[in-house]
């Protein structure tokens, strides 16, 4: 399972990195109903490059995101095979070179693309008053905002080859790696059936556990990336303008993505859980009772284990050990914290 490392790696660092991104780098503040955001985040001191530049490395997040994911799905496809040498292939370094060239090239032609896409300055402020009279018919007291020293990410309304490449490089895209997860997902899942004897009970259940988290998660990208963009899209297509609850909506959704594979990772594999209920109950101890509670939890804990094993008939079944980790988690309603009176 050492080998599953990097793959894991490869999956959780775009989370993490389009987190970031959505709240430090970038930080997006949607100019309703105008098809743009004012880049709040650090991305804002590089000026107008900032701006297209924050558009195509989220976009490009996104995308790496959803490849790492197939990227696991298939790596655990190919460790349950009779013939292993796609799996040894998988490991190889010449292999993940050979992958990350085509991940920045596919990334050089979206940067290309979306900085087609983008407008900046005088070009943003014409389409806006283009868009105006439609859109304020629909929107009362609707303004033009001055953005003349602001970094934005605007997208042109206009629909043009640009915007075609970029409807089709996302749905294609898409839809191909999740054909490719979901089918990789069945045949983990028929191969664990047929190999069931060749594991041990835990071992078995491990990789069902692992396996059924890959296929929950398969649901994340269509739920927080691919609703927000979809809509985004249609309604560039349509002309029909963004309202707030479609921006806010969509920001939001992004953000969730990573903590939702996250989430679903902790609740479905059991050691994860049970190692996090572990670090919550002694965060919750720490926080309720504090440091100095330690000596006197340990204590209380020796006094109650010694008077357990008394009995010589019940100090021959108690492990000490494992007792005093079962208590450890069960309330202390005799322990009193030293800084409440």
């Amino acid at each position: 399972m050492k080998s599953y490392i990097p793959f894991v790696l490869n999956f959780t660092i775009p989370d993490l990195l389009l987190a970031l991104e959505l709240g430090i780098f970038v930080h997006p503040d949607p100019i309703f109903p105008f098809p743009g955001a004012y880049v709040r985040g650090l991305f804002r001191h590089f000026g107008s490059f900032g701006g297209k530049f924050s558009m195509a490395l989220m976009f490009n997040t996104v995308a790496f995101a959803i490849s790492a994911q197939c990227y696991c799905i298939m790596y655990r496809y190919a460790m349950l095979m009779d013939d292993l040498r796609i799996f040894h292939g998988m490991l190889r370094p010449t292999t993940w070179i050979f992958v990350y060239i085509g991940k920045f090239t596919f990334a050089g032609v979206n940067t290309y693309v979306l900085y087609k896409m983008t407008l900046e300055g005088d070009a943003a402020t014409d389409d806006m008053i283009s868009l105006y009279p439609r859109l304020a018919s629909s929107y009362e007291g609707l303004n033009i905002p001055d953005i003349s020293n602001s970094v934005l990410i605007y997208m042109q309304e206009s629909v043009d080859v640009f915007t075609l490449s970029a409807l089709a490089v996302v749905f294609i895209g898409f839809f191909t790696a999740e054909f490719v997860s979901v089918g990789c997902i069945y045949h983990i899942l028929k191969k664990l059936e047929e190999k069931r004897r060749n594991f041990t009970e835990r071992t078995y259940r491990l990789h069902r556990q692992l396996t059924t988290v890959l296929a929950f998660q398969l649901a994340t990208p269509v739920l927080f990336i691919m609703c927000p963009i979809t809509i985004s899209l249609v309604c560039q297509i349509l002309n029909s303008g963004f309202n707030a609850s479609l921006g806010q909506y969509a920001i939001l959704s992004l953000d969730l993505y990573g903590a939702a594979n996250s989430f679903i990772t902790i609740y479905f594999v059991k050691p994860y859980r049970v190692y996090v209920l572990r670090k919550v109950s002694k965060l919750i101890t720490f926080i309720s009772c504090g440091l100095y509670t330690k000596d006197m939890i340990d204590v209380n804990l020796e006094a109650t284990s010694r008077s357990y094993n008394q009995p010589r008939k019940r100090a021959n079944s108690v492990n000490p050990a494992s007792f005093k980790a079962e208590m450890a988690f069960k309330p202390r309603t005799s322990i009193q914290c030293p800084y409440v009176y």
